[in-house]
């Protein structure tokens, strides 16, 4: 499973976003607790499970 993650440091940048596995999402979720920022993370669909895919 793919998850997209958007992570924000102290500072004004623009968020980012970057889509990973869950091995990356733990790092992420790591580096974002060391260094004080925001991590939001969602699932993606997976292509097999896709309705629309299977016609």
């Amino acid at each position: 499973m793919l998850y997209e993650v958007t992570y924000t440091s102290r500072e004004p940048d623009a968020p980012t976003r970057t889509v990973t596995d869950a091995a990356g999402v733990t790092e992420l979720v790591r580096q974002a607790a060391a260094a004080g920022s925001r991590v939001h993370v969602r699932p993606l669909p997976d292509e097999d499970s896709d309705p629309a895919a299977s016609q």
